[in-house]
């Protein structure tokens, strides 16, 4: 009977992680053919550390954690199986990262308004203070929950300059510039 169980997949959906930042360690399993596995026991061990953790409705268990160095974890993730699914087990490395402003998706839209997408290389930069600079023209604005800020400068079509700054929780001002359309 055990030789018919099913194939099950541990995917670690999130191995970069930024910097002094918490961030969820986000864990699949799945069967092979891509069902999600709710209400399963995962066993991991992160940094040293062991957990035991029971997958969501989606199939996902979640391991908050914070790295204070530039530097790789290992992360060993197991499923002991049962009478339906074949036991599992990866290793994956969880790599810590200098985060980076990125100016995304940014542009002129109707009216003389300017949208601005921020993130760095982990997530949006959400509900931050930034600065823009247009023209030599500045604005002080919050960044909304999808890290997006849009202002309004009169601007009519063309090309221009964006500067953004940025004052990083970790690593103080960092500064993007961009040309826009």
């Amino acid at each position: 009977v055990l030789n018919n169980r099913t194939p099950v997949v541990i995917s670690v959906l999130n191995t970069k992680i930024g910097l002094n930042y918490s961030t969820n360690i986000n864990i699949s399993l799945k069967d092979k053919n891509k069902n999600i596995l709710s209400n399963k026991s995962l066993s991991v061990s992160l940094n040293n550390k062991a957990y035991t953790l029971k997958t969501n409705n989606k199939g996902i268990v979640s391991l908050k954690f914070k790295s204070t160095s530039l530097k790789s974890y290992p992360i060993t993730v197991s499923f002991e199986g049962n009478s339906v699914y074949k036991d599992a087990s990866i290793k994956s490395t969880i790599k810590t990262v200098k985060t980076t402003l990125t100016i995304q998706n940014s542009k002129l839209i109707t009216e003389g308004y300017l949208r601005i997408l921020l993130n760095n290389n982990i997530n949006d930069i959400a509900n931050k203070k930034v600065i823009i600079s247009v023209n030599g023209v500045n604005y002080t604005k919050f960044t909304n929950n999808e890290g997006s800020v849009i202002i309004k400068n009169n601007l009519s079509a063309g090309v221009y300059s964006v500067s953004v700054t940025y004052n990083d929780d970790c690593y103080g001002l960092i500064t993007q510039t961009k040309k826009i359309s």
